[in-house]
């Protein structure tokens, strides 16, 4: 996908009137909410938030115990050694494999009788695991061996690994299987019965891990993973596997575009997605991981080609002047998303996916300005972003910060930190900010990734302790009420499945042990869930009087900077997020003063143009209520209103006042 000037496009509009555009249409929000330019969905930041799950990356240590046949499991051949493959991938020389990493109390899930065969004659032989080969056997005739593989670990080895080694191969070792204790062996089932029960609670699952996005995996189509590849741990796993997850749960499926992908690999993810995904689930798409994040390799790649292309003379991205290599690289992201669902969008037919395509745009949560910089450049260039997007994502984790620092936490203390970031939510994520560039623009405002960070090397044991305590289920499900109060919708949980809660790299999974499905994460989870949502938390509820000062993004010393708002620059806005109780007419007014001369002040809301209010020119400390004569219409949940001033050198604001418009 390479950017290029759209020269039949909509012409750049000035940067300061860019976001106070309109979509035209009085009504146009809610026609793009119900697929009139956008694509279907809940209503808007007022519904009930579903849940989605991120699912592990696939590996011989992973503890979500995915595969049946461990194979697909399996690390590089003598432990990611040098070792010359087939076409598929399959070794051909002698070699041994890593099927399996143990850990510290594991015996118990992971004893017992694998059924082992390969193609060939070759010799095995078990190593790092107590245990034994049994039953060795080959057939002429089907060229074939079979044997039973005994795993009897102790509870307290820890850091055993299940290693085969194959000997006497002559290069025709091929059709390895090793499936798992409990598993017919000729006919085995592809996941496992704790996996598929695990993830049917969600309705969304996040396939970025197992396609290994941020490990930069191939982007041309033909050298993809494949179902049929020796291995699943090298490129990533093969769609068809998501897909056939997908599938067999009838899951919503949520996929991230490797950032070297070309319109070729595009369009046939999209036809194997169109032509093999069950009718009617729905396909998140989101354009690579988090390339605004300095840590991953596309995000370098990113803003080196947006430094070029603005140097081409191309001026698409910086068409309003800008130097900014941030900026320039957060729109070329917007850019690039906007040509995958175009792509989707051509080979899924216009109707269908408008209806079952959920093209995303992900930014910094904490730093709105990636999301406004990719949203001014779509509106600029190519016209309303509801063309092109369903929604906005983020991802809101709780985490432990400096206070991690310290070797000595105790569980409580762990506890208490992690319940102090989760409500602080609102302010360090910035949510109303978020929830309201999204009404703005009439999207989705959802959660690619969230929950509990705990990764650090320090106070693992108490971390670990902390993560099963009761108190983590109220944790995790407030901030998650908290996240619906403020207009969040999807959220995407990182990471569902199982993972070691007794290493440095964090206690991710909901839990630690896939035998185990009732832990606080998994009881937070599903009681979020089964309850309906409460109250909306962000904005203003109206009918009422605003604070003019409190508009969204105002400074944490609002109340004591100025008594009113004033000093706006002719050409800036504010906005404010209402919480309606009911699709109705509003009427909204000013208490206002205006030195010297006229102001006047235009009303927008949900990036509809609504009317002027003119301010008469008055002594600066009376204040009189001006008001359209018109009432406007708003649907119910959050709306964004905005005071967008046009000229107001000499205009004070004390109240904005919401009223239903009398019948």
């Amino acid at each position: 996908m390479n950017l290029k000037p759209n020269r039949s496009g909509p012409k750049p509009f000035p940067a300061a009137w860019v976001l106070g555009l309109g979509i035209s249409l009085f009504f146009g929000v809610m026609f793009a909410a119900q697929g009139g330019e956008g694509y279907s969905s809940a209503p808007l930041l007022s519904s009930k938030s579903p849940l989605g799950g991120v699912l592990e990356s696939i590996a011989d240590w992973a503890a979500s115990d995915v595969f049946v046949d461990l194979m697909r499991q399996a690390r590089g051949y003598n432990n990611n050694g040098t070792v010359p493959v087939d076409e598929n991938g399959w070794p051909l020389e002698d070699c041994e494999i890593i099927f399996l990493a143990g850990r510290l109390n594991s015996a118990s899930i992971y004893n017992g009788t694998y059924r082992l065969s390969y193609s060939g004659h070759a010799q095995v032989q078990l190593s790092a695991v107590r245990g034994s080969i049994t039953g060795l056997r080959y057939d002429p005739a089907a060229d074939r061996t079979t044997a039973e593989v005994n795993i009897q670990a102790l509870p307290s080895d820890g850091g055993w690994y299940l290693i085969l080694r194959f000997s006497q191969t002559a290069g025709r070792l091929k059709n390895i299987r090793l499936i798992r204790p409990g598993y017919d062996a000729d006919y085995p089932p592809v996941f496992t019965r704790e996996f598929l029960q695990h993830l049917s609670r969600f309705p969304v699952l996040r396939f970025m891990e197992w396609s290994q996005t941020n490990r930069n995996p191939p982007g041309n189509w033909d050298r993809r993973s494949k179902p049929d590849d020796a291995r699943q741990t090298e490129k990533g796993v093969a769609w068809e596997y998501m897909i056939q997850l997908a599938n067999e749960l009838k899951k919503d499926i949520w996929i991230n575009i490797p950032h070297t992908a070309d319109d070729n690999y595009v369009t046939r993810l999209a036809r194997l997605l169109r032509t093999t995904l069950l009718p009617g689930l729905k396909v998140y798409v989101e354009f690579s991981n988090e390339v605004w994040n300095g840590i991953f390799s596309q995000n370098e790649w990113n803003r080196q080609r947006a430094a070029e292309d603005a140097a081409s003379g191309n001026r698409q991205l910086d068409f309003d002047g800008t130097d900014n290599i941030y900026y320039l690289g957060w729109r070329r992201t917007a850019d690039l998303t906007r040509q995958v669902s175009e792509l989707f969008r051509r080979e899924w037919g216009e109707e269908r996916w408008k209806i079952l395509g959920r093209p995303v745009l992900a930014g910094q949560i904490a730093n709105p300005e990636v999301l406004r910089q990719g949203l001014l450049y779509l509106q600029s260039v190519h016209g309303p972003p509801a063309r092109y997007l369903s929604a906005l994502a983020g991802a809101p984790y709780f985490h432990l910060g400096d206070a991690d620092l310290r070797e000595d936490l105790s569980p409580e203390e762990v506890l208490d930190v992690l319940e102090d970031s989760a409500r602080e939510m609102p302010v360090w994520a910035r949510l109303e900010e978020n929830a309201a560039l999204a009404r703005w623009y009439g999207l989705d405002w959802v959660a690619y990734e969230g929950g509990p960070d705990t990764m650090g090397p320090h106070n693992v044991a108490a971390k670990k302790s902390a993560s099963l305590h009761p108190r983590m289920q109220t944790i995790c499900e407030d901030f998650l009420r908290l996240w619906e109060g403020f207009g969040g919708g999807l959220f995407v949980w990182y990471l569902a499945g199982a993972t070691s809660y007794d290493t440095a790299y964090g206690t991710w999974g909901l839990t630690n042990d896939m035998t185990v499905q009732d832990t606080p994460k998994i009881r937070a989870l599903d009681s979020y869930a089964a309850t309906d949502p409460g109250p909306l938390k962000a904005g203003f509820p109206v009918p009422g009087r605003l604070d003019a000062r409190r508009f969204v993004g105002h400074p944490a010393d609002w109340a004591v900077r100025d008594p009113y708002l004033r000093y706006q620059g002719n050409g800036s806005w504010q906005d404010y997020l209402l919480q309606c109780p009911k699709s109705a007419f509003y009427r909204i007014s000013l208490d206002a003063s205006s030195r010297q001369e006229a102001a006047v002040v235009r009303l927008m809301a949900n990036s509809e143009e609504l009317t002027n209010v003119t301010v008469p020119a008055s002594d600066p400390n009376e204040f009189r209520r001006e008001s359209p004569s018109s009432a406007f219409f708003l649907p119910r949940g959050l709306n964004v209103l905005r005071l967008f001033f046009v000229d107001a050198a000499s205009l004070c604001i004390r109240e904005i006042v919401v009223e239903i418009a009398s019948k």
